[in-house]
């Protein structure tokens, strides 16, 4: 009987030992897989936010390409204006000599 419970308890030592390996052995490799899965995930973040900031920074330059183009038809149409608005002041004078010189 004695003998019996030494292998029953050698046996339960030998699984217990086993299990507590294996354990080991897949904590190790969650771990591993944790870290490799981070480090694709940072990986890929970067990967976005790189792409993003080359859109952004195209974007942002057809934006003032586009404003640049815009201010200087502004510009324009204000001369436009100006010019016109001497134009009048200058026909307006010249009308005002013709009526007192009459």
């Amino acid at each position: 009987m004695d003998d019996l419970i030494k292998k029953i308890i050698e046996v339960e030592k030998v699984c217990s030992e086993d299990i507590e390996s294996a354990g080991l052995e897949y904590k190790k490799k969650i771990e591993t897989l944790r870290y490799e899965l981070e480090n694709k995930k940072a990986q890929a973040k970067a990967e976005i936010l790189e792409r993003n900031k080359k859109r952004f920074k195209s974007e942002v330059e057809e934006a003032n390409e586009y404003v640049k183009k815009e201010l200087n038809e502004i510009h324009k149409e204000k001369d436009l204006l100006i010019q016109d608005r001497e134009l009048c002041k200058a026909i307006k004078e010249r009308i005002v000599l013709i009526v007192l010189g009459t």
